[in-house]
């Protein structure tokens, strides 16, 4: 029986980091998909933005915790569609920079209410994914509720695209 590690993964380490980093690739496509969505149309609506904002100011917040640093606040702001872009490729390569980090270590934080905790860095980038998806969920309800044909940015979308 394979014990569990530090993030409660009961797989080898290697196994770990193979899903990790499809997860992490999943979640840079399917940010990078809804940015140039709303790029190429020119999409203004508050919500969408506020959305996408929230997705990309709040991957912001995360890595700048796993970095040591204090994090700012503003993650319900709405960013200018031209900066979505921007917030996105930095993410991006924080994310890249990550993976090639100890997944295992333990990074001390504080939320916004002052609560300090505890996570691993692996755990970190697991919620960053399920936060994402979640809030591309409910952008895929918005652009429907336009009548505009969301993007299909579910993930087993993005396994058969990437065979």
């Amino acid at each position: 029986m394979k014990e569990r590690n530090k993030s409660g993964w009961m797989l080898d380490e290697k196994s770990h980091e193979m899903i990790l980093q499809k997860q992490i690739d999943y979640t840079i496509w399917a940010n990078g998909e809804w940015v140039q969505f709303i790029s190429e149309r020119n999409l203004d609506h508050p919500k969408l933005l506020l959305t996408m904002s929230h997705i990309l100011l709040s991957e912001r917040v995360w890595l700048e915790r796993i970095k040591g640093k204090i994090a700012q606040s503003e993650i319900w702001t709405t960013l200018p569609g031209s900066r979505l872009k921007e917030y996105f490729d930095q993410s991006n390569k924080e994310y890249h920079l990550l993976l090639r980090d100890d997944l295992e270590r333990v990074v001390t934080y504080k939320r916004f209410r002052g609560e300090e905790f505890h996570s691993s860095v692996a755990d970190i980038l697991i919620h960053l994914t399920n936060h994402g998806a979640h809030h591309r969920g409910q952008m895929a309800m918005i652009t429907s509720s336009l009548n505009i044909r969301p993007l299909n940015t579910d993930y087993i979308q993005y396994c058969r695209l990437e065979k």
